[in-house]
């Protein structure tokens, strides 16, 4: 036997299969809905997640972009300190060159180097013994324990450049051998 329901078949025009399959109907559109909105709160969530992860982008971005430019500045400050030392160090070339040109114009008008080419060999032999009279009267260097300012201060010198001497020694030696050999 059928159990009879406690309410009609149909109420006040309703059929009660046309309810369960319009509420069937709603329930599985509300179900479709709410897996709308989850999909919807998870790229909300999504988006959200990438606008931070763009701000961040774009801070990285300007620091970037910052160091980049210090980094040229400080190129082309390089580049003008090197071409700045470049131009110095020309003029101090020119100087020097001026300076040594000066000084063989000098001995060559004094010894008239381009006249009289056999002139050289006394050349040489005059300025051995200048050299010689130089470094063995004006500064003092003899090989004796006690001596002048100079001298001192030519041994203080020495010491510090941790110059032996029997390396002195050996120096003026074979600066005088040398002297001898072009005299």
């Amino acid at each position: 036997m059928k159990k009879e329901s406690k309410f009609p078949v149909a109420r006040k025009g309703y059929v009660r299969t046309e309810v369960d399959n319009c509420i069937g109907g709603l329930t599985a559109e509300l179900e479709s809905m709410r897996a709308q909105l989850a999909l919807v709160d998870g790229l909300k969530e999504e988006n959200e997640r990438l606008k931070q992860e763009l701000s961040s982008l774009r801070g990285r971005e300007d620091e970037i972009k910052n160091a980049l430019s210090a980094a040229i500045e400080k190129a082309d400050d390089i580049k003008t300190d090197v071409k700045l030392q470049y131009a110095l160090e020309i003029e101090r070339l020119k100087l020097f060159q001026a300076k040594w040109t000066s000084v063989y114009e000098e001995l060559a008008e004094r010894y008239r180097f381009d006249k009289d080419v056999l002139n050289l060999e006394g050349v040489a032999a005059d300025t051995a013994l200048q050299l010689e009279q130089l470094l063995f009267k004006d500064f003092g260097i003899r090989l004796s324990p006690r001596g002048d300012e100079a001298e001192q201060q030519f041994h203080a010198e020495a010491e510090r450049l941790e110059i032996s001497q029997d390396e002195i020694n050996r120096l003026v030696e074979k600066l005088k051998s040398e002297l001898k050999r072009a005299g």
